[in-house]
């Protein structure tokens, strides 16, 4: 397959150096050259979602307040992290990114469920912020103890490879060639 090599510009709806740096790699993966203008935008929910539809809505309103921002951009997308319950009691991280377009349909993509250490899960059910208490977990080097491995725990706390999944989900959603041609006028045979 053939990669493109179109140009466009594409706001994010953070002004985070690591999302924008995670989206920068997920365009290149997929052979697309993108001006990325950061723009510190609401998500519109509260600081730590605890189920799937607030994620959802987070990222959904975080793409809508980029596109408001910047509005002859080709593509704004939002990207947002949250927790959903899972079977042992705990809570699952998952991260959404959702792209919107000029016309205002939406690609939405998620990453794979990534199950936090139960210790952590009881920390935010009894009030913890997520961010703090997985830290501080890292920190202490409670994982060891827990047998898990020191880049899955790394992970939670970064949540690159986590939100690089949702990018890639919500590009594919969309067909990435679809998405490009359709904004950018940019014909590519696969």
């Amino acid at each position: 397959m053939t990669s493109p090599t179109c140009s466009c510009r594409i706001v994010i709806g953070t002004t985070s150096e690591q999302k924008i740096a995670v989206l920068s790699k997920a365009l290149d993966d997929e052979g697309v050259k993108a001006e990325i203008v950061p723009c510190d935008v609401d998500s519109g929910i509260i600081d730590q979602p605890l189920n799937e539809e607030a994620t959802r809505q987070g990222a959904r309103n975080r793409s809508h307040n980029a596109r408001i921002y910047d509005p002859p951009c080709d593509l704004s997308i939002g990207l947002e992290g949250g927790l959903i319950d899972n079977d042992a009691g705990g809570y699952d991280l998952i991260c959404i990114a959702d792209i919107q377009n000029k016309e205002g349909a939406h690609y939405v993509g998620m990453s794979a469920r990534r199950t936090l250490p139960l210790s952590v899960s009881r920390e935010i059910r009894g009030g913890e912020q997520f961010g703090q208490a997985i830290r501080a977990y890292f920190k202490e080097e409670r994982y060891r103890a827990d047998n898990i491995k020191q880049e899955d725990t790394e992970e939670l706390i970064v949540r690159q490879q986590s939100f690089y999944e949702a990018i890639q989900s919500a590009l594919k959603n969309g067909s990435v060639h679809y998405i490009f041609a359709k904004e950018l006028t940019y014909m590519h045979q696969c």
